[in-house]
């Protein structure tokens, strides 16, 4: 059983989402050093991280957004989704000023994308959604 399944990873979560830094730090730590591949980190844990709604977490799913890496194509004929496009809807759910509405795909255009992306650069302050 992976560690990010079980009842003590949850209970940080929780802890981190009321704002216990000990816990914010911890969770963003093991999902930074976890020997997980990208796609596990993405598609998984960067979603758990969104979960503590907090600056912190906030700040660490934003450089995600920010890189040009991909998930492993499906079809390999085929470049794998952007890991940006997979955070888009994470980002969404989490602040209130997102400037690109949630949808129920991952079909983010490239301006969509670059649009957020700025957006995310300007913002000294966070409106989390709790």
């Amino acid at each position: 059983k992976k560690w990010y399944f079980t009842i003590g990873w949850r209970a940080r979560l929780a802890r981190a989402r009321m704002g216990v830094k000990e816990d914010i730090e911890k969770c963003i730590q093991l999902v930074d050093e976890a020997e997980e591949s990208l796609d596990r980190k993405v598609t998984i844990l960067l979603p758990q991280i969104a979960y503590i709604r907090q600056p912190q977490a906030i700040e660490y799913i934003k450089k995600y957004l920010l890189s040009d890496e991909r998930l492993s194509p499906t079809n390999p004929r085929i470049p794998g989704e952007p890991i940006s496009a997979y955070l888009m809807s994470v980002l969404a759910d989490c602040l209130t000023d997102f400037p690109v509405k949630k949808r129920a795909g991952r079909s983010y255009k490239a301006n969509e994308i670059n649009q957020a992306r700025r957006w995310m650069m300007d913002q000294k302050e966070w409106k989390i959604r709790r």
